[in-house]
């Protein structure tokens, strides 16, 4: 029994001396793990394919640089531009594992956006071009004028056909908010005029154009009536002219709009004979103070479209007296049969301002005769007519102005170019019509011949009259449209079926004049299609003027064209009365909104 113990303790050890010889072997073979990568880069999107190239692996672990990671076996990332440090750990079951890491660069190109100087090295500044014009980066080839610097440039060549150009799609936005100047350097040899349209905004497109020399390289500056954010900018070398040939430009760059200087007075007169107080010189000794201050002093608004000028006349009222004014005295009586009236440009911060013109005798202010308008512009200049007539000749040479009578305040206005107007060819006569048309295509409602049969009355008569007041200058025509309303109902209202379906690709909208004894009346253009009146359109303006004509402008847009052939027109809807309204050359305006964008898509 002994020896048997020693022989299984012999055998025994035996075997586990096999055992751990085996487990040495098993380790010596096992296989090799090595972690590794390669990848893929699409440059235009930053997008990344990592292709994982470990040998004997079973799990991993990727960290892409960018704080973010991975497990999965050939995983995708999206970088932005930069150089990023990739590392792969590679793992098996036993625990083993292997690092890998490899750096890579993106680079992605960028959409140009303003400034554009075509020198961005990883820029895209390809432009759309349309309608025969082509386009090209290349070297500055005239170091000279306002770009004498060795640099790329975009080079523009028309072939001769009106609207041709190119756009860029911009990477950001322009917003014109506060800046709404665009200055370019352009190089041409021979003047010409360069259209520049902002499109895809927030807002309607708007356009400006700067007109170059023809000298080489010059600055032009385009400025912009928006505050709106455009995507868009496109370019016209000669817009809708038929220039051909090559031209450069450079340095686009958005700017604060450069100021516009004033223009300096050249003429003036006080005189009765030709009357013109344009303030070239101060004239406070030959103003008459009675309750309102007057200086002579640089215009505050002179940025606009009416009043440019330099100088002008201030008044400030002291509230003491509802009648505060201020008098001119001149050197002999005006002169109706020669001049028609007198126009002054008035600026006010007060809605509705009342400006009123009263002609005196020196004197003897019995002999007089006043005429009063109301302003439609609220902090802005506007200029006002006042029609005279023979009867008013050679009896005033004294000019009494007020502002806001009977309203007892201490508010500013300004005015200017006080000056009398018109030719005063004697008894005033209406211009008869010349051109009509009922037309869809080029309505021109002039009423030179009776529409009457082909208006439809609904609640408010039409007739075709004579102009019961064509002594103005907003319509002197002999014939006009009359409305009376027969209170049966608030939508009392007169329509007119048109021969096909209006426009308004190829126009802007509608303009009418109207004529209304009441103030503040609201004037409504609903366009229908013709048996189907639940597709319509309308729009409505209030009148600023009482007891005189004024032409109200209705836009439509590319969206309204093509839809509508009856036009519908309501005074003072829901308003039920039997008042008598007249209207006038109701038209088709502009040239619309849609022309350009149509090329686009046929490029």
């Amino acid at each position: 029994m002994k020896n048997l113990f020693k022989i299984l303790k012999k055998v025994s050890l035996l075997i586990l001396a096999i055992s751990f010889m085996g487990c040495d072997d098993d380790e010596a073979v096992l296989p090799q793990l090595t972690a590794g990568f390669t990848h893929t880069i699409n440059a235009d999107t930053g997008t990344v394919t990592f292709i994982n190239t470990s040998v004997n692996a079973s799990t991993y672990a990727w960290d892409f640089g960018d704080e973010s990671t991975s497990t999965l076996i050939n995983p995708v990332n999206v970088y932005a531009n930069g150089t990023y440090l990739v590392v792969l750990k590679s793992s098996n079951v036993a625990g083993a594992y292997d690092i890998f890491s490899d750096e890579i660069t993106i680079n992605i190109p960028e959409i140009a956006t303003l400034p554009i100087t075509f020198d961005g090295v990883n820029t895209n500044y390809d432009a759309t071009v349309f309608d025969g014009t082509s386009f090209e980066i290349l070297t500055n080839p005239d170091l000279s004028g306002t770009n004498a610097v060795e640099s790329n440039v975009g080079a523009v060549t028309n072939s001769g056909a009106t609207y041709e150009g190119l756009f860029f799609e911009l990477g950001a936005p322009v917003d014109l908010t506060t800046d709404k100047s665009i200055k370019m350097n352009f190089w041409a040899n021979a003047p010409v005029n360069v259209l520049l349209k902002l499109e895809d905004g927030s807002a309607a497109n708007v356009e400006a154009t700067a007109s170059h020399t023809g000298t080489g390289w010059e600055e032009i500056i385009f400025t912009f009536n928006s505050a709106a954010s455009y995507s868009q900018l496109t370019m016209f070398v000669d817009g809708a002219g038929t220039t051909d040939g090559t031209f450069y430009f450079d340095d686009i760059t958005q700017i604060v709009s450069p100021p516009t200087p004033c223009t300096a007075e050249t003429v003036e007169s006080i005189s009765a004979a030709d009357l013109n107080i344009t303030f070239m010189s101060d004239p406070t000794a030959s103003v008459v103070n009675d309750g309102a201050t007057f200086e002579w002093i640089d215009n505050p608004d002179f940025d606009n479209a009416v009043n440019t000028s330099c100088k002008v006349g201030k008044i400030t009222k002291l509230g003491n007296n509802p009648w505060d004014n201020n008098q001119i005295v001149l050197d002999a009586k005006l002169d109706f049969n020669a001049n028609e009236g007198l126009k002054m440009k008035v600026w006010s911060s007060r809605p509705n301002t009342e400006v009123r013109i009263k002609l005196e005798e020196d004197g003897t202010p019995a002999t007089n005769v006043e005429k009063f308008l109301t302003t439609s512009v609220t902090d802005g200049w506007e200029e006002l007519s006042f029609a005279f007539t023979s009867a008013d000749s050679d009896k005033y040479n004294k000019v009494v102005l007020f502002f806001d009578l009977n309203a007892n305040n201490t508010d500013t206005y300004y005015f200017d170019d006080l000056t009398l107007y018109g030719t005063g060819t004697g008894p005033v006569v209406c211009d008869p019509e010349t051109t009509e048309s009922y037309s869809a295509s080029n309505l021109n409602m002039t009423f030179q011949s009776d529409p009457t049969a082909d208006f439809i009355t609904d609640g408010a008569s039409f007739s075709w009259v004579d102009n019961p007041d064509f002594d103005n200058t907003v319509n002197s025509s002999c014939k006009v449209g009359k409305v009376v309303k027969a209170n049966n109902n608030a939508w009392d209202n007169n329509q007119y079926d048109l021969d096909a379906k209006l426009d308004f690709n190829a126009n802007t909208g509608l303009k009418i004049k109207v004529w209304s004894a009441r103030p503040n009346t609201e004037v409504r253009l609903k366009l229908e299609e013709i048996g189907n009146a639940g597709n319509n359109v309308e729009k409505f303006f209030t009148t600023s003027v009482t007891s005189g004509w004024e032409e109200l402008t209705f836009p439509f847009t590319a969206a309204d064209s093509g839809k509508f052939n009856k036009l519908v027109i309501f005074f003072d809807l829901n308003a039920n009365n039997t008042d008598t309204y007249y209207f006038d050359d109701l038209k088709l305006y502009g040239s619309g909104g849609g022309g350009w964008r149509r090329r686009r898509r046929f490029i």
